[in-house]
């Protein structure tokens, strides 16, 4: 259940800029599983970069988006 205390995430920006800035990853938790079909109480993101070099030097202006 999400805590009303927090403020919401928004993955789709995540994901648009992680997109917009050519960053290679996987998304996962209970949102991808919710994105195949699950049905899943939690709505959990986590989001894994595969860390070479190149790809991190990406993730920095994509974290800034």
């Amino acid at each position: 259940m999400p805590n009303p205390e927090l403020p919401a995430h928004d993955l789709g920006r995540v994901v648009e800029a992680l997109e917009k800035h050519g960053v290679e990853y996987l998304l996962i938790g209970g949102v991808a599983a919710i994105g195949y079909g699950a049905t899943r109480q939690t709505e959990d993101a986590d989001c894994v970069v595969r860390r070479t070099l190149a790809n991190l030097e990406r993730v920095a202006p994509a974290s800034r988006t």
